[in-house]
């Protein structure tokens, strides 16, 4: 699930407003929930951002001037709103934020806004009671939200029986190699021949209480690259599978990894 704008000048009005009312925290949502808001998940799944940048990638999210993100520790394989040690243990919940014409700004991180280093900055208009996924690629500085990936989650409620689930390939890849995932339960190919930077759409699949493992392949061949293993996908939920990592990397916190995350 990824160069961008130039690096942008913090505006007068923006520090003066923060140097007045300080820096809010965000109030966290169940996705489902009625609000005039709209809602946003942040995942960081840029592993190869210290060498690209040659900084350490502790970062923050601000919009609008506001930090959405929380906690001292959003490094490669954080999320937030979520637990930061268990990514595939993450409730569903979202930061709320004002709805409109918004800037999205990655910086690294310091005390503030105001001193901090912008590493990307992504004008954007967010719709009142929309969610977003907004994951941290290696491409954040690239121009199409498709690549750094940030996109809408458009998904209904499942009905009783079966659960919704989408594919994001955002491990770091220059070649493009393709990937298959492979569901033992089902012994049949859950995604074939899926392209890196892809974000696939909601998929409605039935549900089953028996555990499954899910083996990611090199598209066409029975090359294992990674796998999870005794994964259930509860009854009426929502959920993103991520394919994560560099490339060839297969050991160590950066190795190529599939984890998933809960919208509902």
């Amino acid at each position: 699930m990824l160069p961008l704008l130039a690096v942008a000048s913090v505006g007068v009005l923006i520090a003066a407003c923060e140097k007045e009312e300080g820096i809010p925290s965000p109030e966290l949502t169940t996705a489902g929930a009625e609000s005039s808001m709209c809602h946003i998940k942040v995942l960081h799944a840029s592993p190869n951002f210290r060498d690209m940048l040659g900084v350490p990638d502790s970062l923050d999210v601000y919009l609008n001037g506001i930090k959405i993100n929380s906690g001292s520790n959003f490094t490669y394989g954080n999320a937030f709103p979520a637990n930061p040690t268990a990514p595939n243990s993450a409730v569903g919940t979202y930061a709320a934020v004002r709805a409109g014409a918004v800037n999205v700004r990655v910086v690294r991180r310091g005390a503030s806004l105001f001193d901090s280093a912008t590493v990307a900055s992504i004008p954007t208009t967010l719709v009142a009671g929309g969610y977003y996924s907004f994951i941290i690629t290696d491409s954040v500085r690239n121009l199409r939200d498709s690549s750094r990936i940030f996109v809408r989650d458009n998904f209904t409620i499942p009905t009783p029986g079966r659960y919704i689930i989408r594919l994001v390939h955002a491990a770091a890849d220059s070649a493009d190699r393709r990937i298959d995932i492979w569901s033992t339960r089902r012994n049949n190919y859950l995604y074939t021949n899926i392209p890196s930077g892809s974000v696939g759409s909601f998929i409605s699949q039935p549900q089953f209480s028996v555990a499954d493992t899910l083996i990611v392949r090199r598209a066409g061949t029975m090359n294992e690259l990674t796998r999870i293993n005794n994964i259930i996908f509860t009854d009426q939920r929502v959920y993103t599978l991520v394919y994560r990592g560099k490339e060839g990397l297969t050991s160590g916190a950066r190795a190529r990894s599939l984890i998933y995350y809960l919208h509902r």
